[in-house]
C-alpha cells in the first residue's frame, strides 16, 4: 500500500517532466551553448530529487524492511545541492563567461561545503534531516534568485520573451515554495506537497520555454 499516493504520483510526474525537458535542453537545443547544457543537467538532477522524493513518500511504511528506501532522503538532498550547482554554472556561463575561471573556483568550494554538510557530521547528528534540508535550500535559493535578478535586468533592457518566461517561471517557483513552507493544503487528500509539485511543474515548463528561446 502506498503511504501518500497523491504526493507520490505528483512527485513522479514532476520527475518525468524534468527528465524529458532536461533531455531536450541538453541534446536538442544546447548545440554549443554551455549554459543550456547546464540548465539541462540541472533539470536532470531536479528530476532525480523528485523521483527520490516520490519513493520516500510512497515507500515510507516499507523503509524498515527495504533498507534501500533509507537512502532516498540523502540522495534527494544531494540532488538538490547538485541542481543548485548546475544552476550556478548556467548563470556564470550565460552572463559572465570571461570571468568563469574565478567564479568556478568559488562555486566549487561553496558546493563542496554544502556536500560536506549533507553527508558530514551535521547530518549524522540530525537524523531527522531537517538541518540537511535547510542546507540544501540555502544552496538552491541563491542560484534561483541570481537568475531572477540577471534575467529581470536583461528583460527591462531588451523586453524579450525568453527573459519574461524565465522570470515568471522563477517567481512561480518561489510562490510554490511559499505554499509548501506555509503548508497550505486545498483539501485533506491534496496536501501542500501535492500543490507545490503541481506549481513546480508549471514553473519548469515556463523555464524550459524561456531557456530554449535564448
Amino acid at each position: 500500500m502506498i503511504a501518500e499516493p497523491v504526493t507520490t504520483l505528483t512527485d513522479f510526474l514532476l520527475a518525468i517532466e524534468c527528465f524529458v525537458l532536461g533531455h531536450f535542453l541538453f541534446w536538442k537545443y544546447a548545440k554549443n551553448s554551455a549554459f543550456k547544457k547546464s540548465w539541462g543537467l540541472g533539470f536532470f538532477m531536479l528530476g532525480t530529487s523528485a523521483l527520490m522524493g516520490g519513493l520516500a513518500h510512497g515507500g515510507a511504511p516499507y523503509a524498515e524492511t527495504v533498507p534501500l528506501l533509507l537512502l532516498t532522503w540523502p540522495i534527494t538532498i544531494f540532488s538538490i545541492v547538485t541542481t543548485s550547482f548546475f544552476l550556478h554554472l548556467a548563470w556564470i556561463e550565460e552572463f559572465f563567461p570571461h570571468k568563469k575561471k574565478i567564479l568556478f573556483i568559488f562555486l566549487g568550494s561553496l558546493t563542496a561545503f554544502f556536500y560536506l554538510h549533507v553527508f558530514g557530521i551535521l547530518h549524522i547528528l540530525n537524523p531527522s534531516g531537517k538541518l540537511s534540508f535547510f542546507i540544501a535550500i540555502l544552496s538552491y535559493a541563491p542560484a534561483i534568485l541570481i537568475h531572477l535578478f540577471l534575467n529581470l535586468l536583461k528583460y527591462l533592457h531588451h523586453r524579450k520573451l525568453s527573459e519574461s518566461f524565465i522570470c515568471n517561471g522563477i517567481i512561480l517557483s518561489l510562490f510554490g515554495t511559499l505554499i509548501q513552507t506555509l503548508k497550505i493544503a486545498p483539501h485533506p487528500h491534496f496536501n501542500h506537497n501535492d500543490l507545490y509539485h503541481i506549481i513546480q511543474m508549471a514553473s519548469i515548463a515556463m523555464l524550459y520555454q524561456g531557456i530554449k528561446r535564448k
